[in-house]
């Protein structure tokens, strides 16, 4: 089959869909919560995961202000307050209040949890990495939660109650329904 040149940035789209989080940060009295999609595991020895964030961003400081922050995975009935977060800024709004979503104490970090969210990722930055117009903060997993029967023998349940938001490019979010494991070997079929 015949290729069709792409530039690099309509290269990156090839990457697209990502799961979409909601960050949570505190410095001092102050928390925030960012969209992020720029999230990958690292390592799993320590277990290790990796954000990356515009210096822009009001969470930026924040975050390299405390050393942490926390990974919230949201359910697909919170897709309006994933794109509310990735739109607007701490800067100006409380987003905790416009949303509606409750901050909780975390186990181990200050960074507060969102209770409304099924899963929960406690982080300590452990390396901060330049990458063009991104930090990346490479961050240790401190401590982790998830709601019941949201994550069962390792994996993520996809039966309704445990949909991903995915972020598609731009300014898109959505909810992709279907997802099939694969069998481990072609005799598996």
């Amino acid at each position: 089959m015949e290729k069709k040149s792409l530039s690099p940035i309509q290269g990156k789209l090839l990457c697209y869909p990502v799961t979409a989080a909601m960050v949570t940060c505190a410095d001092g009295d102050e928390k925030n919560i960012i969209a992020i999609t720029f999230i990958a595991p690292v390592t799993s020895k320590p277990p290790m995961v990796m954000i990356s964030v515009a210096p822009e961003r009001h969470s930026y400081n924040m975050i390299k202000n405390s050393g942490e922050f926390v990974i919230n995975i949201p359910g697909p009935e919170l897709l309006y307050e994933t794109q509310f977060v990735g739109r607007k800024s701490g800067r100006d709004f409380d987003k905790f209040k416009e949303t509606g979503l409750t901050a909780i104490p975390a186990q181990v970090v200050k960074a507060p949890l969102i209770e409304e969210c099924w899963g929960h990722i406690e982080c300590k930055v452990v390396k901060e990495v330049d990458a063009g117009i991104h930090t990346m903060f490479i961050a240790e997993i401190v401590a982790a939660s998830a709601n019941e029967g949201c994550f069962e023998n390792s994996i993520v349940l996809g039966d309704g109650h445990a949909k991903m938001i995915s972020f598609l490019g731009g300014n898109k979010y959505g909810i992709i329904e279907r997802c099939e494991l694969a069998p481990m070997t072609k005799e598996e079929n």
